[in-house]
């Protein structure tokens, strides 16, 4: 019997698929399902992404020098006299991230960056620090390396 006899039988046996172009209808299904998830997966983080350029944009942006220089000022008024060690530990921090961040070359990144800091200027001067709490949705979009920041920067200041 030759090949594609026994093809032909497989398919036609009894007037019902066979289980072979049933398995294949399913796997082509399943391919497009996945296929469109991923489609809406992609289009979902290029609102995102879009939103997040507006948001930036919409925000004059400082020069970065300044924006150190204005936090550690901040710092300086904030802490020098209440909790020299708050002091010390954010200046430690600013000054070491701010120095990463300086061989940065990918745009959003740096606008990202600047207004990160530019918020937590604002919070630290108005004084909304003493009593601010990270919500979950924010620590959900922290990387796993700004989640270990963040802990390792909780135990020193437990620690102060």
């Amino acid at each position: 019997m030759k090949p594609n006899s026994i093809l032909k039988s497989r398919l036609i046996t009894k007037n019902q698929p066979s289980r072979f172009v049933f398995s294949r209808f399913i796997n082509q299904r399943s391919q497009n399902y996945y296929g469109l998830q991923r489609k809406i997966e992609l289009d979902r983080q290029e609102k995102e992404y879009q939103a997040q350029l507006e948001e930036m944009s919409s925000k004059p942006l400082v020069h970065p020098l300044k924006l150190y220089r204005d936090i550690l000022r901040e710092h300086n008024k904030q802490f020098k006299l209440s909790n020299p060690m708050f002091k010390k530990l954010g200046d430690e921090y600013v000054k070491l991230e701010f120095k990463r961040h300086s061989v940065i070359d990918n745009p959003l990144h740096i606008v990202g960056f600047i207004t990160k800091w530019q918020d937590y200027l604002f919070t630290i001067s108005n004084g909304e620090w003493k009593n601010g709490t990270l919500s979950e949705d924010m620590l959900n979009k922290m990387s796993k390396e700004q989640v270990g920041q963040l802990y390792e920067l909780m135990k020193a200041s437990k620690e102060l």
